[in-house]
């Protein structure tokens, strides 16, 4: 899912602003302390997720204070083959409104609209894996709980398979694991060829060791030999 376009009106200390992403890439949306930056995450979060005449405190807190106004905010989104635009409203005069623009011309209002969007995000975006990857401003850094995201295992089984005996695919799980039991058992014990392995290694250990001796004794017969030249000259 990609956000394009994103318009708060009356919402916290935000009169009315829209921010414009970039279809491709990163957008830095920046600005001084206290300006409503967190607001645009919440804001984006209430749309989703909330109806237009809820009475949480989370919706109710984004009314300016000492204000009767509505609320106003309204997305561009871009999931798969969907474009489309969601509107809401709370407080006063609650609404909803959902216009598709692709792939075909679509337009819903009221609570169909908010269950078609969440039909529309359910077939296009893991919108679990999508919030456990987000960041927020004040919230410690832990690591996402990426365990049940099925798309985010497929993704990577997709990124590191490959071809192999025609039709089938290998993951690269299954090949580390093909590769381990080549040499020991399910249990941990060594296998045969492992065995076998592990005492070539051994021995090519001894010979190095007595190679390396020969080397050294080579180089102090040397040494002598030089000190010899130097005394006989």
């Amino acid at each position: 899912m990609r956000l394009l376009r994103l318009r708060l009106q009356s919402f916290r200390g935000v009169v009315d602003h829209e921010v414009v992403l970039a279809p491709s890439g990163v957008t830095v949306v920046v600005g001084d302390n206290e300006v409503g930056k967190t607001s645009v995450v919440d804001a984006l979060d209430l749309l989703l997720d909330e109806y237009d005449d809820s009475r949480k405190r989370a919706v109710r807190q984004t009314q300016p204070v000492g204000q009767d106004v509505p609320t106003v905010v309204e997305a561009e989104v871009r999931a798969g083959r969907y474009r489309f635009t969601y509107r809401k409203q709370w407080h006063r005069q609650p609404s909803t409104r959902l216009v598709v623009h692709e792939p075909a011309p679509e337009q819903v209002a009221g609570r169909e609209a908010h269950a078609r969007v969440l039909e529309i995000l359910g077939q296009e975006v893991d919108l679990p894996l999508w919030r456990a990857l987000r960041l927020q401003q004040g919230v410690g850094l832990e690591q996402a709980e990426l365990d049940a995201r099925s798309s985010l295992a497929q993704a990577l089984d997709v990124g590191v398979a490959e071809q192999v005996g025609g039709e089938r695919e290998e993951t690269l799980v299954a090949r580390v694991e093909a590769e381990h039991l080549r040499y020991f058992t399910p249990t941990g014990v060594p296998r045969q060829e492992a065995r076998q392995l592990q005492a070539e290694v051994a021995d090519a250990a001894a010979r190095a060791s007595g190679l390396e001796a020969a080397v050294a004794e080579v180089d102090r017969v040397v040494e002598r030999l030089d000190r010899a030249r130097d005394d006989a000259g």
